[in-house]
């Protein structure tokens, strides 16, 4: 079934639909919630936060644009929020493993470990990289690179201006090749 369809059923009242919802999009918002918190534990928080907020404010969800796209602004939202209130919005401190990871990485090739050895090594020095960006800029990107946002609408959504997006992500980007080349 449609996401569009179950959320206007959810937010009708319909437990089935919203228990469909939360299986299909756990681990997508415990990602999205990673990549801003950079923690585990946090990113677990986060997630519980944001399906309790989705239980309520599902029905506030009116079909312009898609479901899973709103849930991650919701959850990059949720993300940062969390990260202020604890007092963490500078920089991300944990030394998380990649592999904490549930959703978005590559599995592991049994017939070539030495290419399955590599591609970990690289999504461990980009975890490193994010890790020196700043709480608005990880957020940005992983709007932008994982959920395919425009700079427009991801603006709208963080309610920041455009030009504000773009430079983030510019600056972002930059600092995570520097990073990388560093490495």
């Amino acid at each position: 079934m449609e996401d569009n369809l179950l959320a206007a059923m959810a937010g009708n009242g319909d437990r089935d639909a919203f228990a469909v919802l939360f299986e299909r999009y756990r681990r997508h918002v415990y990602s999205v919630a990673f990549k801003v918190v950079l923690d585990p534990d946090d990113a677990l928080d986060v997630a519980q936060s944001v399906f309790l907020k989705l239980a309520t404010k599902i029905g506030q969800f009116n079909g312009s644009g898609t479901f899973r796209g709103w849930l991650s602004t919701m959850t990059a939202r949720e993300a940062i929020d969390h990260l202020r209130k604890i007092g963490r919005v500078g920089n991300g401190d944990a030394g998380t493993p990649a592999d904490t990871e549930p959703e978005g990485l590559p599995q592991t090739n049994r017939d070539n470990p030495a290419q399955a050895f590599e591609k970990s090594e690289e999504i461990e020095l980009v975890s490193r990289a994010m890790h020196g960006l700043s709480l608005q800029q990880r957020a940005i990107l992983v709007l932008r690179l994982r959920e395919d946002l425009g700079p427009k609408e991801i603006a709208q959504r963080l309610d920041i201006p455009e030009k504000q997006v773009r430079s983030q992500t510019y600056r972002g980007i930059a600092k995570i090749r520097e990073t990388l080349r560093r490495s």
